[in-house]
């Protein structure tokens, strides 16, 4: 019941600090857009014309310029500090698992169930767990975890090292949990010589 638990962040975040730091930012968008409208009532039908047209030649470059002989992929692990606490510690996959303390940097599917979502305030997040009932779930305790950052580049390096099995020239990955690889050349090296052999890049890994 989505409408049940934004209500309960309501009621329980309504005069809280974090709230009210997030009342603050909402105001300055809010006067950062009517400043933007108010500069668009002042642009003339012939300006937009002329910028609709640099769009439209602009466009039409960059089509003509598009190029799709290459295959590129985003990698991106999901609840990574989750499934990292959870690898450490199985008792827990379980159960409704967050990472973090005062803010909730990440939650396992589990919590998730409960309306548990990154970037909560870590009081919502328990009160969610124990108002279960309202919302057609058990009432629970919220297992909260530290983050550890040591871990989380450990885990980071090793899939490093696969990644560089089919992108050699990949140089770092976009967080502990997110790398963009660019598998054009192991894809053209599949076609030429068929499926790798154990050992080789994409082939069954020894002891996986």
């Amino acid at each position: 019941d989505s409408e049940k638990i934004a209500e309960i962040v309501l009621q329980t975040a309504a005069n809280s600090p974090f709230t009210a730091h997030q009342r603050k930012l909402d105001r300055a968008v809010d006067r950062r857009v009517a400043k933007l409208l108010a500069a668009k009532r002042k642009v003339s039908e012939p300006e937009r014309a002329a910028a609709r047209a640099t769009v439209a030649a602009r466009r039409a470059d960059l089509e003509a310029s598009r190029r799709l002989e290459r295959v590129c992929v985003v990698v991106d692990f999901d609840q990574f500090y989750a499934a990292v606490a959870m690898r450490d510690r199985p008792e827990l996959a379980e159960r409704p698992l967050a990472v973090g303390g005062a803010l909730v940097l990440t939650a396992n599917y589990v919590a998730r169930r409960w309306g548990v979502r990154s970037g909560q305030p870590g009081f919502v997040a328990k009160e969610l767990c124990r108002r279960g009932k309202e919302f057609g779930m058990p009432s629970v305790e919220l297992t909260f975890v530290p983050a550890e950052y040591e871990k989380y580049a450990e885990v980071a390096a090793t899939a490093m090292e696969v990644y560089r099995e089919y992108d050699p020239a990949v140089s770092c990955g976009m967080g502990y949990d997110e790398c963009s690889l660019d598998l054009t050349h192991y894809l053209r090296r599949r076609v030429r010589c068929g499926v790798p052999r154990e050992g080789e890049p994409g082939g069954v890994r020894t002891g996986a």
